[in-house]
Order: C-alpha cells, then structure tokens, then sequence
C-alpha cells in the first residue's frame, strides 16, 4: 500500500470530500492550462491527480460498503417504473 492511500485512509469522509473538492479544482485548473498550451511541463500532473481522484472515491466506496454492512442494510434494488400503470418495466416491454 503506497503512503498516500496510507495517509488517504486516515481521513475522514468529510476530510475525503474536501480533498475530493480539492483534487477536482486543481484539475480544472489543469484542463484550462492544457487547452491554452500552456501545459507542456505538467504532463505528469494529469496522470497522479487523475488517481489521486479515484483513490479518493474508492476509499469513500468502501466506506459506504462498511457502513451498510454492519448495519445490515441492503443495497437499493429499484427498477424503473413506468409512470402511466406503475408497474415495473421489464426488458422485453422496453425493446
């Protein structure tokens, strides 16, 4: 486990989302200096705040997962209704 998730596992959820919030706005900021050319020398940067990101949501993913599992609770299994007969619509009625 590399010392980043290390460090990421530390956090709390909140600490996750603002990271997240973080994480995404420097991206912005990389996406507009890419697409200006101004970029040349943080090629790199896209790559590590791109996993960065994901890390961020795996480990919020996995603490959503823990949570319903020592609760107890089930994953939401909803199917579409139709809003006419309220009934659930099936593959074959939607081909």
């Amino acid at each position: 486990m590399s010392k980043a998730v290390k460090e990421l596992r530390s956090f709390s959820n909140e600490e996750l989302l603002k990271k997240l919030d973080d994480l995404r706005k420097e991206q912005f900021k990389l996406n507009a200096s890419r697409a200006s050319g101004a970029a040349q020398q943080d090629v790199a940067k896209f790559k590590t705040v791109r996993k960065s990101i994901a890390r961020v949501y795996t480990l919020l993913g996995e603490a959503k997962a823990s949570l319903r599992k020592s609760t107890g609770a089930k994953k939401a299994n909803k199917k579409p209704v139709s809003k006419k007969t309220e009934k659930p619509i099936t593959k074959e009625a939607s081909k």
